[in-house]
């Protein structure tokens, strides 16, 4: 994908009654080419959502990693940056996304590499 096909499907998810219900409150985009870099990043800083992917990582599924990352809370005494909460986050976004199909997909390979996506009963 181009970054400018990548902006487009962000700001795709951003318009959508799905976000707003996670996001309530107005964001806005702040979306890099991850020129000087190899690492795909993403999170929300206040209102900014800021993405930063560099060419191999403009992939839906590596997209919606970070977009996870933007929703799910990065204090480490809530959720952990690939705990359970990003991880439920993630897979929230692929089935709406990329549809049932891939999420049937990665919940069979979390389920394999064991990792955890459903809150711990308190």
């Amino acid at each position: 994908m181009t970054i400018d096909e990548v902006r487009e499907f962000i700001e795709k998810i951003m318009r959508s009654r799905w976000w707003k219900v996670r996001m309530p409150n107005d964001t806005y985009l702040n979306l890099k080419d991850g020129h000087g870099t190899r690492r795909a990043r993403g999170g929300a800083h206040g209102a900014e959502i800021r993405i930063n992917l560099p060419h191999w990582a403009r992939h839906p599924i590596v997209i919606l990693h970070e977009i996870a990352h933007t929703i799910t809370p990065m204090d480490r005494y809530i959720a952990a940056s690939h705990g359970r909460q990003f991880c439920s986050n993630y897979l929230a976004l692929i089935k709406r996304w990329m549809g049932r199909d891939a999420w049937l997909e990665m919940k069979e390979q979390f389920r394999m590499k064991r990792v955890k996506y459903i809150r711990k009963a308190q």
